[in-house]
């Protein structure tokens, strides 16, 4: 079920979600045998969502009886953010575990679901940067020396004397001192150093905290890669922009939930300001984050392996995949809002119980058994009751070591029944099909298809015996019209 998301107002917020008018339900034909037992649906139906920007402090899938069931309780799953304008999809899915059995015939919960959206505290005001304002000197005006004027000696005339006028002297004007413009200084680009496990990369940012180039940036041992776009802000929790990111495995002693079991190092990102460590580093929008697990080391039974991830209180939460992604053994693909410690996890589930005497597993049928990335595999076998009763049994599609589905079928006496599973998610390669004590495989290749008058081939799948036949049966073909056209020949 996917729910649709939109903040149609001016301000960023962030979505809280519960549930609300837990009610559990009994329709009458509860199985006699658990009808005295304690435990409702809601005991035992696991809830699970995926979003960008999720966050939580409870084990997700989680039990419904286990959900926030208040906006202001101690447990939450929020949201964070929801910026304005912008529109997100919220994804719900819900299993019942194998567990369970017929404990939950007949019973029922029902539930409202919640979701508020709140506008987040305004950022912290940074402290204002110091401007040192440069005043050139004041250089005082030259004045030039006054000369006096000269006189020439005065003739007694015969007649009275003449005084000729006296001309005041020039003085030339005064030009001011010229001051040259003041040009600020440029600021370079910040550059952060990314310390990877003896490899260092490089994340070029600005002044506040913009990735300029998408970066690639890997651990020595390329377990550990993390995909930083162009565009993305990396700051501290107060906006502080980083001047060094460090990576590196960590002894540190983490509290994994129960029923999990780590399929590599635990791995922690620190980030520095100043070279002070921060208490958190956001990724806006999130960055994504690929760690590499040995398939050898998944136990039996494991579920699909996860990336989880601490938050600020120090709980585990499990991270989502991005958009479009493919299963792929080997290799875990998550999304990442901030920095902290990651580790590959996967889910064990107890070993499936035993064929009862009277069932029986047989044709088991993979079709096809090559194809292209993105089709549609099918499984599917006989489940035949050769007892007196009838009875239900739990099957488990087991394909590289990891459960990848679970049927429970239910046979009458003396009867058989067809399951089928779907897989289209592979990628390209050989795959373990594991059910029921059969074992088969299948493979994706990357093919091409070819197309002739007619329907289309897809050459790349065509088995060698059937393409023998074609050719014989050609040859067959051009031998017999030969042989008809020497009989012709021969008559003529």
């Amino acid at each position: 079920m996917t729910i649709t998301l939109h903040n149609a107002g001016t301000m960023d917020g962030q979505v809280t979600i519960w549930i609300s008018n837990l009610v559990n339900i009994r329709s009458g034909s509860v199985d006699p045998k658990f009808a005295s037992l304690p435990g409702e649906l809601a005991d035992y139906l696991l809830l699970n969502l995926s979003s960008r920007g999720l966050a939580a402090n409870i084990v997700l899938p989680a039990k419904i009886i286990n959900f926030p069931q208040s906006v202001s309780g101690p447990s939450y799953v929020r949201i964070n953010p929801l910026r304005a304008g912008e529109t997100l999809n919220v994804t719900w899915r819900w299993e019942l575990p194998y567990q369970t059995g017929n404990n939950v015939q007949g019973k029922g919960s029902s539930f409202k679901l919640n979701y508020m959206l709140e506008e987040l505290p305004p950022p912290e005001e940074e402290p204002a940067e110091e401007i040192i304002i440069i005043t050139p000197p004041v250089i005082p005006p030259v004045t030039p020396p006054v000369t006096p004027p000269v006189t020439p000696p005065v003739t007694p005339p015969v007649t009275p004397p003449v005084t000729p006028p006296v001309t005041p002297p020039v003085t030339p004007p005064v030009t001011p001192p010229v001051t040259p413009p003041v040009t600020p200084p440029v600021t370079p680009p910040v550059t952060t150093g990314v310390i990877l496990e003896g490899v260092t990369g490089a994340v070029i940012i600005n002044a506040d905290g913009l990735v300029q180039e998408t970066t690639l940036v890997k651990d020595k041992t390329g377990n550990f890669v993390l995909n930083i776009n162009k565009g993305t802000r990396i700051t501290g929790p107060g906006g502080e922009v980083l001047d060094r990111l460090e990576l590196a495995t960590t002894a540190d002693k983490i509290d994994f939930p129960a029923g999990l079991v780590a399929l590599s190092p635990t791995y922690r990102l620190t980030g520095y300001h100043n070279g002070v460590v921060l208490s958190r580093i956001n990724f806006e929008p999130y960055i994504t984050l690929t760690m590499s697990y040995d398939p050898k080391n998944l136990p039996e039974n494991a579920r699909l392996p996860f990336i989880v991830m601490s938050t600020d209180n120090g709980t585990m939460i499990r991270l989502g995949p991005p958009p479009g992604f493919t299963y792929e053994s080997g290799n875990v693909t998550a999304l990442v809002s901030h920095a902290s410690y990651f580790a590959v996890m996967a889910e064990v589930a107890p070993p499936p119980p035993p064929l009862p005497p009277h069932f029986k597993a047989s044709n088991l049928i993979i079709s096809p058994e090559q194809t292209r990335p993105g089709l549609t595999v099918s499984v599917s076998l006989d489940i035949a009751n050769d007892g007196a009763v009838g009875g239900s049994y739990e099957l488990y599609l087991v394909i590289d070591g990891v459960i990848r589905a679970i049927k429970q079928v239910t046979i009458e006496p003396n009867s058989v029944t067809t399951v089928m599973f779907d897989i289209s998610d592979m990628a390209v390669g050989t795959h373990q099909v594991k059910v029921a004590g059969l074992t088969g495989e299948f493979r994706i290749i990357a093919g091409t298809v070819v197309t002739l008058p007619g329907t289309p081939i897809d050459w790349s799948l065509l088995d060698l015996s059937v393409a023998a036949m074609i050719a014989a049966a050609v040859l067959a073909t051009y031998l017999v019209i030969r042989k008809l056209r020497r009989a012709e020949h021969s008559t003529t």
